[in-house]
């Protein structure tokens, strides 16, 4: 179980946190039942404060996270370091992974600004998740945290956690996603994972070569969905390949 963070969320983001929380515990629980030995890897996830009230609610999904066993996600590594401008040792500015998606998040929640107007990551994670600011959600395809050492995907620990998630008698991804309620999600090079979390349509279109649009249908509703590279991929430009492909299929599928 984790630590109570509500103290960081609104009174009207309470009854939403306590959920997604219990949630998780749930899910924690019965993966221990399964291996005890993950007891010590899950990393919770879900809606940093004031998501609810950003003009689009985005989630973003990414693979998993990196020697972070045991944390809340979006309390202790979003919001308190983007607020602290410092993640493992680098800023914000330079924590490519974390900049891009605040760029990304900034632009499609203040109309859609053209990227050389976009405020320096730092400045926009200066009041991240405070009232007024940038905010968003944010779950990895697998809760549990690679505490190898190393930055590439330890794929046999995903399958890992996919399988045993597979095993429990709830789709706690398609429950999770229900109640974070996006309008919008955005995952990160991920289409062979897709399937775990729900039936997928598509591409329905693709935009710049960089972003295809799908739709999710899960057991409770359907969320458009945008495969974008992953926010860490080498030798991909943030202007080019992510922040006007995403946009442009935001317009898009928004008809905005």
């Amino acid at each position: 179980m984790i630590n109570n963070y509500i103290s960081y969320y609104p009174k009207f983001e309470h009854g939403l946190y306590t959920d997604l929380i219990n949630l998780q515990n749930e899910w924690e629980r019965g993966l221990e039942k399964l291996d005890p030995t993950t007891s010590q890897l899950f990393v919770y996830d879900g809606i940093v404060p004031y998501y609810t009230e950003q003009p689009f609610k985005i989630l973003f999904i990414g693979k998993e996270s990196l020697e972070v066993a045991g944390v809340n996600y979006v309390i202790d590594i979003l919001k308190n370091c983007y607020n602290a401008n410092r993640i493992g040792g680098k800023t914000l500015n330079a924590y490519r992974f974390h900049a891009i998606m605040c760029y990304v998040a900034y632009g499609i929640n203040r109309n859609f600004s053209e990227y050389k107007d976009l405020p320096w990551a730092q400045e926009i994670g200066a009041d991240f998740g405070n009232e007024g600011g940038i905010s968003f959600a944010f779950m990895n395809i697998s809760k549990f945290s690679n505490e190898s050492g190393l930055w590439q995907a330890d794929i046999p620990l995903i399958q890992k956690f996919l399988g045993l998630t597979k095993c429990l008698n709830t789709n706690y991804f398609e429950k999770e996603i229900e109640l974070i309620n996006p309008d919008l999600i955005i995952g990160m090079n991920l289409k062979s994972w897709y399937g775990c979390i729900g039936k997928i349509n598509g591409p329905l279109k693709n935009f710049g070569g960089c972003v295809d649009y799908y739709q999710l249908h899960t057991q409770y509703n359907q969320y458009p969905l945008l495969d974008s590279w992953h926010f860490s991929a080498p030798k991909k430009r943030a202007e080019k390949d992510y922040y006007i492909p995403i946009t442009s299929a935001v317009k898009y599928v928004f008809n905005i």
